[in-house]
């Protein structure tokens, strides 16, 4: 998987009403953003940028954060000391200049939420959680408290239900706050694992070792009403995504259907989830290719590292970094060797066409 480097997506539309992703890459000590084409729309000018979400991204200069619109115009100077966080849905989270407050403000910088928050959460679905006075509660829009607090702890909202802790259980509420999963299940990092996706959550419960003195993890999943539909079968799982979702039997990682069935046999060092109908994944070298649905190698296992898809088809991968490119021919539509043997970081397209890199830039963060 892609540990250090990831692309930051923005989509505009183009000429012919497609939208068109802007992408983060790194020259000569400075961020800026080119197209899914590989064309530079944003020449280098940032000390660093964080994620897009539709027509806005975070970029800092110096000490402090601003807000770039994919025009490449700055409509919220450099103002603030950490990066303002928000998942594609206004108000944006902030922390308030000089303060350790935090609070909400529009996509112009104007305060919308006033900064009274020792922590403020970006929103999902119309809820963000908060902390005050040492209190856990979710916000609506207008920054009143959307429910009653019953929680130790909680994530994003998911299609309709956040995760919650309560003494140290894992359970579910919905966007009114009333608990439609009880707390019963372990809870297991990283916390997104929880999350809903496809109307199933991974969930996980300790058992007893079958030879040795020891416990360990199963993992299953539930659906919506708390059921456990597919059963604590495997020894690690993902979210689902396009229907099918990974799973590990310990040694190996492949892919069910939502009715538990391997539909992907589980023979992979690593995998990302599906996007596009193409997930990466990692074979016995610790190359990494794409497969479609039927486990088909689509995009030929070459890259040292690869990420997933983007909305707009465009994935960032690494090419090795020593490799001999002339032997091995015919790899997927990546171009001549010599145009390969430059290559660091780069991104591709759905069909594996090489659209751009350059081994004195990188993909962002």
């Amino acid at each position: 998987m892609i540990v250090v480097l990831a692309g930051l997506l923005l989509q505009s539309i183009s000429a012919l009403g497609q939208p068109v992703q802007m992408n983060g890459f790194f020259d000569a000590g400075q961020w800026g953003f080119l197209d899914s084409r590989g064309k530079v729309v944003i020449p280098p000018a940032f000390d660093e940028v964080g994620s897009f979400h539709g027509d806005l991204a975070p970029v800092r200069k110096g000490k402090r954060w601003g807000l770039l619109h994919k025009s490449g115009k700055l409509v919220v100077d450099y103002r603030y000391d950490s990066q303002p966080r928000w998942r594609g849905e206004i108000p944006i989270a902030v922390q308030e200049p000089g303060s350790r407050k935090s609070g909400y403000i529009d996509q112009e910088g104007t305060s919308v939420i006033p900064a009274e928050f020792d922590r403020a959460w970006p929103f999902s679905e119309g809820r963000a959680l908060v902390k005050k006075d040492g209190k856990l509660f979710f916000i609506d829009n207008a920054g009143t408290q959307a429910f009653e607090s019953v929680f130790d702890r909680a994530g994003f909202f998911h299609e309709g239900m956040a995760w919650i802790l309560v003494e140290g259980k894992l359970g579910y509420i919905n966007r009114s706050g009333n608990i439609v999963i009880a707390p019963r299940f372990e809870h297991l990092l990283p916390s997104e694992l929880h999350d809903f996706s496809d109307g199933l959550a991974a969930i996980a419960r300790e058992e007893k070792h079958p030879t040795v003195n020891w416990k360990i993890r199963r993992w299953g999943y539930i659906d919506k009403t708390g059921k456990v539909v597919i059963p604590y079968t495997f020894d690690n799982a993902r979210t689902f995504s396009e229907g099918l979702a990974a799973v590990h039997d310990g040694f190996h990682w492949g892919f069910i259907d939502k009715s538990g069935k391997v539909v992907i046999p589980l023979r992979y060092q690593y995998v990302h989830g599906f996007h596009h109908s193409l997930a990466a994944v990692a074979v016995k070298d610790g190359q990494w290719g794409y497969i479609d649905h039927g486990g088909v190698m689509k995009i030929a296992a070459q890259f040292s590292e690869a990420g997933d898809f983007s909305a707009d088809g465009i994935a960032e991968v690494r090419f090795p970094m020593r490799p001999v490119f002339d032997a091995y021919p015919g790899r997927v539509g990546l171009g001549p060797p010599s145009d390969l043997r430059s290559a660091w970081w780069g991104y591709i397209d759905t069909s594996g066409q090489y659209i751009w890199n350059n081994k004195s830039t990188r993909v962002s963060h």
